[in-house]
């Protein structure tokens, strides 16, 4: 049926209704309705249960700390009967502009939420809306907040992550750091003054143990070496025994160059016809470089014999290697 026939159509039965009504026609068989079909659609809604819908489904929003933010919440009937509703938010500091109400058919209601921002730079508040049926039997409707709190303008309270410190290659350690730990000492030693034809120079031999931490200025080494030679005037050969400990200090906090100070003590035994021994005292003096990751050290040293009147001064090169 199209407009025009729809519409002949209903003037027709009004011009029957008031027909009858003349005629002496009771009002109950005389009036009926005509219903379109947008009435017909109407009055099945309206006989649907109650069914709420809430807007936004989620939402975001910044503010700085000290201060409130507030959030709209839509409530929409999309049901036919009263839909009587209950609000409340999650976040136990915030406030809602009302709690309850009642909807009717295609009825709709704002409320707002108010949030204090409490926190510090950077921190998030979330929470949920949650409308729940005062009456009746519905799903309630949610609406998710979140809040995120930032720093005043100009302000550097949320300072960037410092980058961690890069960590030299493997390979380039040994210019930084004296390895610690035990070690072996080979190199020469020789008197640097004194009586020279009484006692030459010869090799020499230790151990040690070095506290050295990787960027660390100081440190020590305690040490045990063994100098040995030959007299090339007299049938003799002497042999010096150093035990004691030395400081050392880094040029620079990631230099390979130290510098060392130290005393020691040392025994000396002198095999001739008739077997000598004498016991004295050294100060040490030197430096040094790192070498092959630091697993390796160079060092020249001076020892400053307290008590040996052959010999009042010691000089030894020494290559050491730590395990």
């Amino acid at each position: 049926m199209n407009v025009s026939t729809h519409g002949l159509a209903l003037r027709l039965a009004a011009m029957m209704c008031a027909a009858l009504t003349a005629l002496g026609a009771s009002p109950a068989f005389a009036q009926f309705v005509v219903k379109s079909k947008q009435e017909l659609r109407e009055e099945a809604e309206r006989a649907l249960p109650p069914k709420v819908r809430v807007t936004p489904a989620s939402q975001d929003s910044t503010a700085m700390a000290g201060g409130v933010a507030w959030f709209r919440v839509t409530i929409d009937n999309q049901g036919g009967q009263t839909l009587s509703w209950t609000a409340r938010c999650s976040i136990s500091s915030a406030t809602l502009t009302k709690t309850s109400g009642a909807l009717g058919y295609k009825g709709s209601e704002v409320i707002r939420v108010k949030v204090p921002v409490n926190g510090k730079p950077g921190d998030v508040i979330r929470g949920t809306v949650v409308v729940e049926p005062e009456e009746g039997e519905w799903a309630p409707g949610l609406s998710t907040l979140a809040l995120t709190i930032v720093p005043e303008p100009g302000s550097d309270s949320v300072p960037a992550p410092r980058p961690p410190r890069p960590e030299p290659p493997l390979g380039e350690r040994g210019s930084a750091t004296l390895a610690p730990g035990m070690g072996l000492h080979l190199g020469y030693a020789a008197p640097a003054a004194g009586d020279m034809e009484t006692f030459l120079g010869g090799p020499t031999a230790g151990v040690f143990y070095r506290s050295m931490r990787e960027r660390a200025r100081t440190g020590y080494e305690f040490g045990l070496d063994v100098v040995s030679s030959d007299s090339g005037d007299v049938n003799a050969s002497a042999t010096l025994l150093f035990a004691g400990a030395s400081a050392l200090f880094r040029t620079k906090a990631e230099g390979k160059f130290y510098v060392l100070g130290g005393g020691r003590l040392v025994t000396e035994w002198v095999d001739t016809e008739e077997d000598t021994g004498a016991i004295a005292t050294a100060l040490d003096v030197g430096g040094g470089m790192a070498l092959a990751g630091g697993k390796m050290d160079l060092r020249a040293t001076y020892s400053i014999l307290l008590g040996s009147g052959n010999v009042p001064g010691f000089g030894a090169v020494r290559l050491g290697y730590a395990f």
